[in-house]
């Protein structure tokens, strides 16, 4: 993920903090006035990482996200981003990643998603194999209980707002 325009160098009054017993990674600095605020969380139990980005001043956020493996993996680009693949011992695996903004831009393409003037964005990367660690079932999901493969591209949840 990039932001260009909130490197490091451009803010001022940085603070993050870590919330284990929530499992919150949260970040805010001042740019230009405006107080930023980032959160990050991950959820087990939905293979997704959930990151959050809002202001309080009237501020913006423009960049791209970029979705890339490391097998050289073709990104498919539709409302999100997401690959899937299989390795040489035939285990599978997949990753998707979307982002929504209640007021901005959002465009999706092959170069990645790319957000412009977002007055808050909530972006969500999920991945996930088909390995599971149980000698009795072969180490592997079961074709017939895993569903759609590669897994089916995130969709916002109901309370986030669609994509621009």
């Amino acid at each position: 993920m990039e932001i260009p325009d909130h490197a490091l160098a451009s803010v001022t009054d940085y603070r993050r903090a870590l919330d284990l017993s929530n499992g919150l990674v949260t970040a805010s600095y001042v740019r230009r006035g405006v107080t930023y605020r980032r959160e990050v969380y991950a959820s087990h139990s939905d293979d997704a990482v959930v990151l959050s980005f809002t202001n309080s001043g009237g501020g913006t956020y423009t960049g791209r996200i970029v979705l890339a493996g490391t097998h050289g993996e073709s990104v498919t680009a539709g409302t999100s981003l997401s690959f899937g693949g299989s390795l040489a011992n035939n285990r599978r695996y997949g990753a998707a990643v979307i982002a929504v903004s209640s007021r901005g831009t959002i465009k999706v393409g092959s170069a990645g998603i790319e957000f412009t003037d977002c007055a808050d964005l909530t972006v969500v990367l999920s991945g996930g194999t088909d390995y599971v660690p149980d000698f009795a079932r072969g180490f592997t999901i079961p074709r017939s209980t895993r569903g759609r493969w590669p897994p089916p591209r995130p969709s916002p949840p109901a309370s986030l707002p669609r994509p621009c």
